[in-house]
């Protein structure tokens, strides 16, 4: 208190300085041992408040972080949270602003710092990927005969004359460039790409193996990059081909067709989605049959493509596994139950049967029919450990299988996916 009247007194005597005696600021910093620019505010704080405006203030900040919220709305958050235990911060905002039109109501943020502090969320932890089983995954061979390689891809999305927007979906075999599939769709979905899918196999047959970019939905976030779509492929006995992230050049095939396409088949745009697809319809005939290929030596895809034999089903069969292995089934969120507790596996392999093959007390291998896709360890801090795929080593694709198989023909598929159904890990 004392140090405060000292201060007090001396910018007074200062400012009285100043104003009666008309000393200058220069030569009143060189007597105090002041800088002009303390000087300058306290003449700025007495011009506006007068004598009071020397008296010393309080350093505490305005705002504080740590209460960036008032008591009246943290208890209203609490009860709303205690209400709706499922809701994160982004939901009690919205419902907020709801109730409180005319009010600025707190950030996501303050409200995310909250609910910690109270106990009422956590973080989620993210699942470990280490310790995970390295897979070799196949290599993809070159396409030297008819529905040995496909190649799948979204030309670049744009709007028809209508508003609505279209995504065209391309599907060529690569050793005949012949254009299987050429349709207008109006999403990437699963269910849309299945169905364009179902078409092409029950026209053409099953390929070897299909060439897919690291998008959706043709590979995912999770298990070994693999999606709902790449799953159905691989339990019809389709081998999948992933290339490099960020290497579309590893599908250059598809995206020199896309240019041509471009070019010819969507400039300008049609009046509606039907009037594309029939337009892209007379472009995949022109295609296949009248546009000769450089690659080809300028034949024609149609003198090079042969249709394999139409497939007997177009559904996975439903695995099953031999003791030892405990056979679980993964629901839609893709969960499986073991000992009356779900644990989160993949949503890519939901409607599938997979097996738990003990290896040591309390912890097994999972398969998903031949494929090592994880460990599980129930009374471990992380319970599943996921698969992951070995790096691809440096340069060009070489013609190789995956380990310990044989080339199989598009005849021998039905074969194989019945060895696949009845076989034991």
């Amino acid at each position: 208190m004392a140090e405060d009247c000292e201060r007090t007194l001396l910018r007074r005597g200062l400012i009285r300085e100043l104003f009666e005696e008309e000393r200058s600021i220069s030569e009143l910093s060189q007597r105090y041992g002041l800088s002009r620019k303390t000087i300058h505010s306290w003449k700025r704080r007495y011009e506006q408040e007068g004598l009071k405006g020397l008296e010393p203030k309080s350093r505490r900040p305005h705002r504080s972080p740590r209460e960036a919220i008032s008591r009246q709305w943290k208890e209203e958050v609490v009860a709303l949270k205690r209400r709706r235990r499922r809701w994160g911060a982004k939901k009690l905002v919205a419902e907020l602003k709801r109730r409180h039109a005319d009010k600025a109501v707190v950030s996501e943020r303050t409200i995310g710092r909250l609910l910690r502090a109270a106990g009422l969320t956590h973080d989620r932890r993210r699942r470990s990927r280490k310790n995970g089983p390295l897979i070799q995954w196949p290599n993809r061979p070159i396409a030297s005969a008819s529905n040995l390689v496909w190649a799948i891809d979204f030309k670049g999305d744009f709007f028809l004359q209508d508003g609505t927007r279209v995504y065209p979906l391309t599907l060529e075999d690569l050793y005949s460039r012949f254009l299987l599939e050429l349709r207008a769709l109006e999403a990437t979905t699963f269910v849309a790409v299945k169905a364009s899918c179902r078409r092409v196999f029950s026209a053409y047959g099953l390929p070897e193996g299909i060439v897919v970019d690291n998008g959706k939905p043709f590979a995912g976030e999770g298990l070994l990059g693999l999606s709902r779509l790449s799953c159905w492929w691989m339990s019809l006995g389709i081998k999948v081909y992933f290339i490099e992230p960020s290497k579309p050049y590893q599908n250059g095939h598809l995206e020199r067709l896309h240019g041509t396409l471009k070019i010819e088949a969507t400039q300008p745009p049609s009046t509606s989605l039907k009037a594309q697809q029939r337009r892209f319809d007379r472009w995949r005939e022109y295609y296949n049959q009248q546009r000769p290929h450089e690659a080809l030596a300028q034949r024609y895809p149609s003198e090079l493509y042969v249709p394999g034999p139409k497939p007997t089903s177009l559904d996975p069969l439903v695995l099953h596994y031999p003791s030892p292995v405990i056979e679980r089934y993964v629901k839609s969120g893709g969960e499986f139950n073991f000992c009356g507790k779900l644990y989160f596996l993949s949503e890519a392999l939901s409607g599938y049967n997979i097996g738990l093959k003990p290896i040591a007390s309390e912890k097994f291998q999972i398969f998903w029919g031949q494929l090592l896709v994880g460990w599980f360890q129930p009374a471990a801090a992380d319970p599943i450990r996921l698969a992951r795929r070995k790096k691809k080593a440096s340069g060009r694709a070489l013609k190789s299988e995956a380990p310990n198989s044989k080339p199989t023909t598009s005849g021998d598929r039905q074969l194989g996916r019945k060895k696949i159904a009845s076989w034991a890990p």
